[in-house]
């Protein structure tokens, strides 16, 4: 999938000049996350959508969280890491439509399937609300995923092995990473890079994101459980890869 996406310039790097490339301040950006299992919320997209708010709360824009009720309820618990998001919830379809967003970004968000359903990694239909309607190329859009069942993957959907979960909903850029949160942190990179300025969070702060996360009753996602891990990697792991893109940016600039 990565083969398929990436072509002539990393994915991180062309997702980072989409944004600020039509992002200035005061425009509104909508972020959406949210993969709902049966067992319970998954802690993937979550601390990537609140790094990437935090980002655009630098940029001085204005970032709306779009996601269910209960996504909403543990994206509140770890605004203290983001700063001030404005939530709409997907039941408010109206409200969202009659916003008028800069750009849309998918962060392991699920994209809908060919069968017209959205799946899980094993091809189980799973519940959602459609917000795929922001993603149909009227603003410039992104989407993060880590498996080809998220918003933006149906951009490469020849290159998703497994067809049964395979989104049929296309972005203008996609970001395929081994835990969607790592892309959406790549991105963050990139921008940092581009702006000059070290926006990375480190560790110590993916280390609270992830406690936090769980806490507020998200579930990693492979496992189906509530542990500090996500995607069945422990925590620790994803500290060391924050610090080490936090480090490489700040080699650079």
């Amino acid at each position: 999938m990565y083969e398929a996406a990436r072509k002539r310039e990393a994915l991180c790097y062309r997702a980072a000049k989409l944004i600020l490339n039509n992002v200035q301040k005061g425009s509104n950006i909508a972020i959406t996350t949210g993969f709902l299992l049966p067992e319970g919320i998954e802690t993937d997209g979550i601390n990537g959508a609140i790094i990437m708010a935090r980002f655009f709360n630098e940029m001085k824009t204005n970032v709306f969280v779009l996601a269910e009720n209960d996504v909403i309820k543990i994206l509140k618990e770890m605004s203290q890491f983001s700063g001030k998001i404005n939530f709409i919830s997907l039941s408010d379809i109206e409200k969202i439509k009659e916003m008028d967003f800069s750009m849309a970004i998918a962060i392991e968000r699920p994209g809908i399937g060919k069968d017209g359903k959205y799946h899980d990694m094993h091809g189980n239909i799973i519940s959602a609300q459609k917000i795929d309607f922001l993603f149909d190329g009227k603003i410039p859009t992104i989407g993060i995923g880590d498996g080809g069942n998220e918003i933006g993957m149906g951009k490469i959907f020849h290159a998703i092995p497994d067809k049964r979960i395979a989104s049929i909903t296309k972005a203008d850029e996609i970001v395929i990473g081994g835990v969607s949160n790592w892309g959406a942190y790549g991105i963050i990179a990139s921008l940092s890079i581009l702006n000059g300025k070290n926006y990375c969070h480190n560790g110590a702060m993916e280390a609270k994101m992830i406690k936090k996360c769980v806490d507020s009753g998200a579930i990693d996602g492979v496992t189906r459980k509530r542990e500090y891990s996500i995607d069945a990697i422990p925590s620790k792991v994803h500290e060391s890869i924050v610090n080490m893109l936090y480090n490489i940016v700040a080699s650079i600039i």
